[in-house]
């Protein structure tokens, strides 16, 4: 693959997700060109604490992403959240079971 194969170029992805599954296919999808924005809870990503052999996952996982911290549960993060993923070409994510029953 070269530096100039870009078939996601122009694409804005919204990536909610975590550890690893979601994290991976942001890369992926970073590396094909598309412009992806993590969206981070408060505290930042649980990845971004961890030690030993897991301190590599977020730096890894992560890599050509853009980080922003929200807190969806308030109602300034609801509209926040609102904006971005109205302009976003695939919003996407992996949320633990009941994240999103606060929205």
């Amino acid at each position: 693959m070269t530096a100039e194969f870009k078939p996601l170029a122009g694409i804005r992805v919204v990536e909610m997700s975590h550890m690893v599954t979601g994290p991976s296919c942001g890369m992926f999808l970073a590396f094909l060109g598309a412009e992806v924005v993590k969206v981070e809870p408060p505290g930042g990503d649980k990845t971004r604490q961890l030690t030993g052999m897991g301190s590599a996952f977020f730096p890894l996982f992560n890599r050509r992403k853009k980080s922003v911290v929200l807190d969806y549960r308030t109602p300034a993060g609801k509209e926040a959240l609102s904006q971005p993923v109205i302009v976003a070409s695939a919003p996407g994510g992996k949320l633990h079971t009941g994240a999103g029953s606060g929205m």
